[in-house]
């Protein structure tokens, strides 16, 4: 059995991998975001390029449903994006909250988390299980490959829409 150093490093070796995973998805839907903005029409969609996580899904989820060329696509970048939603507040919480105590509790780590809300802040606390860390892991890792996958295929659309020139 691990002592309470040894489970705490590992707890925050757990946080440090839920992030980098997020990380690495959200820099496919930047990608996203990037190559529909810039080359496959998401100007019409929006007049600046949009830079927090939520301001991105909005974004996407209109480019998909508005803009003809990406209809095609638009079921799996729901699905994606569906996913990052549910994934985006188990992320936050772990992310922004801070861990109020090191050894777990039956299992649990224990963080206290801040919520703003318009007029006042509201502390509330995020229990996280480790048993619950190797689904966490492979849906982060599962949401970035299938990030990837479909960044790949709008950057082959838009190698396609340049090949063939502005008389499409």
């Amino acid at each position: 059995m691990l002592d309470t150093h040894d489970e705490f490093h590992s707890f925050c070796a757990a946080l440090g991998f839920v992030e980098v995973n997020w990380a690495l998805f959200e820099q496919n839907i930047d990608h996203w975001v990037s190559i529909i903005f810039g080359s496959l029409g998401g100007r019409a969609i929006s007049w600046e390029i949009p830079r927090p996580f939520s301001a991105k899904a909005k974004f996407l989820r209109r480019s998909f449903n508005k803009i003809p060329l990406l209809h095609a696509y638009t079921n799996d970048a729901t699905m994606i994006l569906q996913r990052a939603d549910a994934l985006a507040q188990t992320r936050n919480d772990l992310m922004h909250g801070v861990v109020t105590h090191i050894r777990p509790i039956r299992g649990e780590y224990r963080l206290s988390k801040i919520d703003y809300e318009k007029e006042r802040h509201v502390y509330r606390e995020v229990v996280f299980a480790i048993r619950a860390f190797p689904k966490l892991a492979q849906d982060l890792v599962d949401l970035g490959t299938d990030a990837a996958h479909l960044g790949l295929k709008l950057l082959a659309l838009e190698a396609r829409l340049r090949r063939a020139g502005p008389h499409r």
